[in-house]
């Protein structure tokens, strides 16, 4: 069951990774054709084709919510194209500028309340980062497999324990039934012998080793209470014998 929700946990991350490389590849492509045109000297700003490519790229997946080209280089991250019109022109998140400035990696990831988004840093032919792009995707693909995940397995693990709590109850069934027909032969035999009756259990009929012991235990008390009984009723003959008269 442990390792059910191990593999839960394990298939999310990796279907996260997945998904993240995925766009990261989608962005990897625009980052290639913005960069060529940046190359032969076209300022990023006044690349006429970027806009066009991001709309492009966001009509072929319909995942993806939003695709933003912004700039660092001078421009304390303006986005200057996107597919998101009332953005174009406004600053960025912080954490935007963070990743495309950071020299750990040309990539970076982040969450939003109702999308993932992977970065890729833009860098020109002196190896200067001049800017990024962002692509934002739902994260409804993700959580519909997640979910369908979960549900499988909580499935399985259902399945699986209530075949566990059938086969214990079958084995505690099995092991503890000679056990309790036993103890009752023996409480049988017990109010029996307590009611000066035949001993429902005796040696002769014992099958267990624990009844054996109970009938010799048995066969003891019965002696026992048959001196008691003569005793009392001795005691009795003698009280009636010893009356004084009556006068």
């Amino acid at each position: 069951m442990v390792t059910n929700f191990l593999n839960y946990y394990k298939y999310q991350s990796t279907l996260r990774e997945l998904v993240e490389s995925r766009f990261i590849v989608v962005g990897l492509d625009i980052k290639h054709s913005i960069e060529g045109s940046v190359n032969l000297g076209i300022p990023l700003s006044q690349t006429e084709n970027t806009q066009e490519i991001l709309n492009r790229v966001k009509a072929a997946d319909e995942q993806i919510r939003s695709v933003e080209v912004f700039a660092i280089s001078g421009a304390d991250g303006n986005r200057l194209f996107g597919t998101d019109a009332e953005g174009i022109g406004k600053k960025g998140p912080e954490s935007w500028v963070n990743g495309a400035e950071s020299k750990d990696s040309n990539t970076w990831q982040f969450d939003e309340p109702e999308a993932f988004g992977v970065g890729i840093a833009l860098i020109n032919s002196f190896n200067k980062r001049i800017g990024g792009i962002v692509v934002r995707y739902s994260r409804a693909y993700q959580q519909t497999k997640i979910e369908a995940m979960f549900q499988s397995l909580a499935r399985t693990v259902l399945i699986v324990f209530g075949i566990a709590c059938v086969l214990a109850f079958i084995g505690v069934y099995v092991f503890f039934r000679p056990i309790s027909t036993t103890f009752s032969r023996m409480t049988a035999s017990l109010s029996s012998l307590l009611s000066n009756e035949e001993p429902v259990l005796n040696a002769a009929n014992a099958e267990t080793p624990e009844e054996k012991h109970y009938a010799a235990f048995q066969e003891k008390t019965h002696k026992v209470l048959a001196v008691l009984r003569e005793a009392e009723e001795q005691g009795l003959t003698d009280a009636k014998e010893t009356e004084p008269p009556v006068l």
